[in-house]
């Protein structure tokens, strides 16, 4: 039976990366130009590039590079305290990995600090964390062939319990239509607009809370293929609607017409 790191994402997240090579994308989302450089000078994104930041150090070591190269693996975006997203890692393993090889990797690797723990019946590793403001801490748990990654223990053995329920993310407003026409390249993103709103309200100012209101609202879900680089950011994809009351719904009803070249371009266009 196959892995699904899909599985351990619950309903709630809020953005959702799917990747085939973690330890690349990891890289190109912690480059310090581009748009990732400019998201990171962000008050509220700034804790989580460092987090994302630390990940890619870890993937880079030299016994761990085979843990974080070509396993198929997804990374959510939780909506947490402030308003900010913390992020959650679930990683298809290869078959001859295990949390003993991981904990001997870690060491080999000289990180120091790791502590063996349990929490029910769920065994983990601890790895202290320290970023620029705070300590923390990444607990790391395997199960059913998947790694499990995340800044709170309660979240790993949380989506360690879900792997059993199918009630995944999967089931979110339209999130899976969309992620059945995503496409088959590498890096793939989805928002769930409706777990956005806290997030959202807190980038804009308050006067303004109605445009926070509106993201919310623009569909269910979106997702498709994604290209990150350092000349920014292309995307191409699909949005689904689940009610009436979204944008989306809004565009339903409008009759489609050919499109006259002619009648959009200006007069001073060369090449076409």
């Amino acid at each position: 039976m196959i892995a699904d790191p899909y599985q351990a994402v619950s309903p709630s997240a809020a953005i959702v990366i799917e990747t085939s090579d973690p330890g690349t994308l990891l890289g190109t989302l912690t480059v310090t130009g581009g748009i990732t450089g400019e998201l990171a000078g962000i008050k509220e994104f700034s804790s989580l590039f460092n987090t994302l930041k630390y990940l890619h150090e870890l993937s880079e070591k030299e016994s761990l590079v085979r843990l974080f190269s070509g396993n198929r693996s997804v990374i959510a975006f939780y909506p947490a305290d402030q308003a900010k997203l913390t992020p959650f890692l679930s990683m298809v393993l290869p078959s001859d990995l295990n949390l003993r090889h991981i904990r001997d990797g870690l060491g080999n690797a000289g990180i120091n600090g790791v502590v063996p723990l349990k929490q029910g019946k769920t065994k983990m590793l601890g790895i202290p964390y320290k970023d620029a403001d705070d300590t923390d801490t990444l607990f790391l748990s395997v199960n059913s062939g998947l790694l499990l990654a995340g800044f709170s223990s309660e979240m790993v053995v949380t989506s360690r319990a879900r792997l059993s329920n199918p009630d995944d993310i999967r089931s979110a407003p339209g999130f899976q239509r969309v992620q059945q026409a995503s496409g088959k390249n590498e890096n793939k993103i989805f928002l769930i607009f409706d777990n956005l709103k806290g997030m959202s309200e807190r980038m804009f100012r308050s006067e303004k809370l109605k445009l926070a209101d509106d993201v919310t609202k623009i569909a269910g879900s979106a997702g498709g293929e994604f290209i990150l680089d350092e000349n920014g950011f292309a995307f191409s994809g699909y949005s689904e609607g689940s009610g009436s009351d979204e944008i989306l719904d809004r565009f339903r009803d409008i009759d489609p017409v050919t499109l006259n070249t002619t009648e959009v371009l200006p007069a001073s266009t060369v090449m076409f």
